[in-house]
């Protein structure tokens, strides 16, 4: 059986990411768009190169429309693989619309995500109405990625502000093959200016959310909207929650920010703080291999810790649905983290090593290091999860599994090194020197 290493993978935004680009990039040959029909029929299972392509052939579409409905499927693997994008006009533009991003099929009327298949229509709006300004702009965006946040500001500072005074009123030309409604479109249309408007302040708190984000930058952000109040109010409020590892402090500060004795804007805290929830009750667990899995579910172990934790300080857990809700958020990610822990002890260590006996040394030789990362992930998550509770049940399978590398070690091939090394990252120093002793 074929050993394979677990290979890193950067970390993974929450909500949707729109893949769109440039209007006027270079259409692609016959070659090209039969590669990507027979890619895209199995994109959910694609191997990291094979979506890579589908991704850049996509991205090269002149007209990308059709195109992006191949990829819904294997959005959220393409998210956990964290692909660099490039930058276009169009992508620009949405950038910091990014998380109110849905695809048609999770978008309700009057619901405050962005249909995915509208951004085309309404792209296309802005650069009619910029003029020679939004080619230059597209220009500039050329070797760039969506993964420099600076040199986005730097462009975004040019694009947002005025693309939010510039859109049509009415529906603009090319809306129909959005397939949504024309009485959606004011509403869409509002939506957008309104991230637009306060684009350029809530930048920095987005690329710090990882961090909280700090609180200086979530009142920066959150100041502007708080004096618009309405839709400006609630669309900065959703986009920073969604990616916030506090987004109950940032709830709890656009309440204390906003003028005494507004309704309109608490219910539009109150309603913030149960979308949040809800939407991360129902988020599922993108697919991924044993490893991917692994990492996804270590971080988010220590991500519903801390988000348990700061809804605790935020006062915001007053009513039971909330509390419940939290509760059933915490269950999930403890279900996740064992389901995840076993499934990466039996795929990436112990299947591997009863493998490794019927093959010799060579093969075990080039499968030290990846059992040692098996052995390292384990460790990551077993320390993540049994904050989530069940620390014995860690503790119980770590040990069984170093003795079976001390029992099974040396007839898999396994060099007196290397089952001491694996014994004492899976359980210690002391385990090691006891299961295997020194050479």
């Amino acid at each position: 059986m074929p050993v394979t290493a677990c290979t890193p993978t950067g970390p993974a935004p929450f909500g949707p990411t729109p893949l769109s680009s440039s209007p006027t990039g270079p259409a692609l040959t016959g070659h090209a768009l039969t590669e990507l029909r027979l890619l895209s029929g199995a994109l959910a299972d694609a191997s990291r190169e094979q979506l890579a392509r589908v991704v850049s052939l996509i991205d090269d579409l002149p007209d990308r429309a059709g195109a992006d409905r191949l990829l819904e499927r294997a959005r959220p693997r393409l998210r956990e693989m964290n692909l660099p994008r490039p930058l276009g006009f169009t992508r620009l533009l949405f950038l910091p619309l990014d998380t109110l991003i849905v695809p048609p099929t999770a978008w309700r009327p009057g619901a405050a995500g962005v249909p995915r298949t509208a951004l085309r229509a309404i792209s296309a709006a802005v650069e009619a109405a910029l003029g020679p300004e939004a080619g230059r702009l597209d220009a500039l965006c050329a070797g760039l990625t969506a993964e420099q946040p600076l040199r986005v500001l730097e462009l975004g500072r040019t694009l947002w502000p005025v693309a939010a005074g510039i859109l049509p009123e009415i529906p603009p030309a090319g809306w129909e093959a959005s397939g949504l409604p024309r009485r959606e479109y004011p509403a869409l249309r509002e939506r957008c200016a309104a991230g637009w408007r306060h684009a350029v302040a809530i930048w920095p708190a987005l690329q710090a959310a990882s961090e909280g984000p700090p609180e200086v930058l979530a009142h920066q952000a959150l100041e502007g909207a708080v004096a618009e109040g309405g839709a400006a109010l609630e669309v900065v409020l959703r986009l920073l929650m969604v990616r916030a590892s506090r987004p109950a402090s940032i709830a709890a500060l656009a309440a204390r920010l906003s003028p005494p004795g507004s309704a309109q804007a608490a219910r539009t805290v109150q309603g913030a703080v149960d979308e949040y929830l809800h939407r991360r009750e129902a988020a599922g667990v993108p697919p991924a291999d044993a490893c991917g899995r692994a990492r996804r579910a270590a971080t988010d172990a220590l991500a519903v810790c801390a988000l348990a934790d700061d809804f605790e300080a935020s006062g915001l857990l007053g009513l039971p649905a909330r509390r419940e809700r939290l509760q059933a958020i915490r269950r999930a990610a403890e279900e996740t983290c064992r389901a995840s822990f076993a499934g990466l002890l039996s795929e990436e260590l112990l299947a591997p090593l009863a493998a490794l006996r019927r093959s010799g040394r060579p093969a075990a030789r080039a499968a030290a290091p990846s059992l040692e990362e098996a052995a390292r992930l384990l460790r990551r998550i077993e320390g993540s999860g049994r904050r989530l509770g069940g620390a014995e049940s860690y503790d119980l399978a770590l040990t069984a599994a170093a003795e079976r590398v001390a029992r099974d070690g040396s007839s898999a091939g396994l060099t007196h090194v290397e089952r001491l090394r694996l014994v004492e990252m899976l359980a210690g120093p002391e385990a090691a020197l006891r299961l295997v002793g020194w050479p």
